[in-house]
């Protein structure tokens, strides 16, 4: 530490150990981590909603504002397709959509294991079918562990 200083007077530093531009998990962060964005998410993977009004149910505290500007930016980054049909609006999941479910797995996987407790045997939570092969290997590699 000494040698740094003395040489550089301070100037020396350590480069990151991903630079900032390469860094995947920081992106998909950024992309994934604005408020509700994982939740809606679930609501489409998990609990199969589609409406606009459904969504405004399922999550107290989503004013219609923030909602709609939610799913304009998921709309953006493809995680959700939007159709209308006649004066009904839909929203499905893309196959990027249906990846960021996986993510929730691993949400699930960790919550149930940390801050809900065991659950009874039958417990299988709904899964959307690509995503069910990915529950599976989580479900093994735990299993690994213990």
């Amino acid at each position: 530490m000494r040698a740094a200083r003395r040489e550089g007077r301070g100037t020396a530093r350590a480069l990151p150990a991903l630079l900032y531009q390469h860094d995947p998990i920081r992106q998909s962060v950024q992309r994934l981590g604005s408020k509700w964005t994982l939740l809606l998410v679930r609501d489409l993977a998990f609990l199969q909603l589609h409406r606009f009004g459904e969504f405004r149910r399922n999550n107290p505290g989503l004013s219609a504002r923030v909602l709609s500007r939610r799913l304009r930016e998921m709309e953006r980054e493809e995680l959700v397709a939007r159709s209308v049909r006649g004066r009904e609006v839909r929203y499905d999941l893309t196959r990027r959509g249906e990846d960021a479910a996986l993510i929730l797995l691993a949400f699930l996987n960790y919550g149930l294991k940390h801050h809900v407790g065991p659950q009874p045997a039958a417990f299988a939570p709904p899964v959307p079918p690509r995503a069910d092969a990915a529950r599976r290997r989580l479900s093994n590699s735990s299993n690994d562990r213990d």
